[in-house]
């Protein structure tokens, strides 16, 4: 454990956790910000469907929608991603803050903040890891809200074993992810925190080895 924290094993395993984690949140976000672009369209548009004499209508055709998630309103969504190599301080346009969590997801026209925090901890102390995020940021919350933003905070835990927890599940739901996108992402975070746990546990053995 001495040699994992003094090379940085650990914040290299967030980061490459994080760093997997980010082109699927930023895919969702322009999916957003172009649906509600289009969405204006249509309705300008006024599409009507003819069904011939005589015949019957089509029945609608069901497709998974994202209108009840957090990200509906605004189509200006913008996203940071906190790294140990390449720092990205809170949105000054929020609040002033020395708080920098892993992921800040923001709307200007809206007034809406969603902070994302990352952990990466044993299996057995994801309960605690959960807690303890959410009282670390309590008072960041509370400075946006101050400010007149609408504020989530969404601490969420990966486990350095590849287990995935209910919060990830519910942070990806409330971005509107949908169940099949949730489940095969949360495979991928899962392998890459597996292996990035073994390679480090390797490379400590091999550096015990060969002092």
């Amino acid at each position: 454990m001495p040699f994992s924290l003094l090379n940085k094993r650990y914040n290299w395993r967030h980061d490459t956790v994080l760093s997997t984690f980010e082109p699927f949140i930023r895919e969702r976000l322009r999916k957003q910000n172009e649906l509600k672009e289009i969405k204006r369209e249509l309705k300008q548009t006024g599409f009507i469907t003819f069904v011939r004499a005589g015949a019957k209508p089509n029945p609608p055709i069901k497709k998974s929608t994202n209108l009840d998630t957090i990200l509906c309103g605004a189509n200006d969504w913008v996203v940071r991603f906190d790294y140990d190599s390449a720092p990205a301080m809170f949105p000054e346009a929020i609040c002033a803050t020395d708080f920098r969590p892993d992921i800040v997801i923001w709307s200007q026209s809206t007034k809406t903040v969603i902070i994302g925090e990352q952990t990466i901890p044993a299996e057995e102390n994801v309960a605690d890891a959960h807690n303890r995020k959410a009282t670390k940021y309590e008072s960041l919350i509370a400075s946006c809200i101050s400010q007149g933003w609408r504020t989530t905070l969404f601490p969420f835990e990966i486990g350095c074993k590849g287990f995935v927890g209910f919060s990830f599940y519910n942070f990806c739901k409330k971005l509107g992810f949908l169940k099949r996108a949730i489940r095969d992402i949360s495979k991928t975070l899962s392998k890459v925190a597996l292996r990035c746990s073994y390679l480090s546990i390797f490379l400590g053995i091999i550096r015990i080895g060969n002092p």
